[in-house]
């Protein structure tokens, strides 16, 4: 309509500047389409890379209906999520199950061992007894199959998880932190606790 006004009124100083306000507008929105995009384009090449990291790793994932809420932290390729040479890092969840505590870790990168965040994670501001300590304590992931793997202090993330045994569910690494005297009895209550769950209808 502007531009039929125009055509019998090309000097209409109101229509002209209506007409530069759509062009105006037009280009606005055209630019944030780009940068939509552009933006789904990034993201869909960064998800293609990742599971291609985990894939060349041998590494399983797995998705629940009901993902843990963690903000910004998520599997990553770091320093450069572009670059496929980059590092996989994973957010852990150190979890403390005789005294019912944990401790998140955003980016536990796969050529991290559990001794390079034990050493700033200990010690313990709940562990009144000191039974938290980094050479005194067992840790293990649970593996798909419901069972244990010992974890070593000094063993990368990535030397544990491509095994292909343990599956990293809703983008979280899962360790199981005990005092060493206290695994073994820990450990056998956890084995009787999957079976009394595989026996449910």
């Amino acid at each position: 309509m502007c531009a039929r006004g125009l055509s019998f009124d090309e000097e209409n100083k109101a229509l002209r500047a209506v007409a530069a306000d759509i062009v105006k507008r037009a280009q606005q929105l055209d630019a944030r389409r780009r940068r939509e995009e552009e933006r789904r384009a990034t993201a869909a090449r960064r998800e293609m890379l990742l599971k291609a990291a985990l894939a060349a790793r041998g590494i399983p994932t797995r998705s629940t209906d009901k993902p843990p809420e963690m903000e910004d932290a998520r599997v990553q390729l770091v320093p450069d999520p572009d670059d496929p040479r980059s590092r996989l890092a994973f957010p852990a969840l150190l979890l403390y199950p005789l005294h019912f505590e944990t401790d998140f870790i955003k980016s536990f990168e796969e050529t991290h061992s559990l001794e390079d965040h034990l050493g700033y994670v200990f010690p313990l501001p709940w562990d009144a007894e000191g039974v938290y300590r980094a050479a005194s304590v067992a840790c293990y992931v649970e593996t798909k199959e419901g069972g244990l793997l010992k974890m070593g202090r000094k063993a990368s993330l990535l030397k544990v998880l491509s095994t292909g045994k343990v599956e990293v569910v809703d983008q979280v690494v899962r360790i199981f932190v005990l005092p060493a005297d206290k695994a073994d009895e820990w450990i056998v209550k956890f084995k009787e606790q999957k079976a009394r769950e595989k026996g449910r209808p």
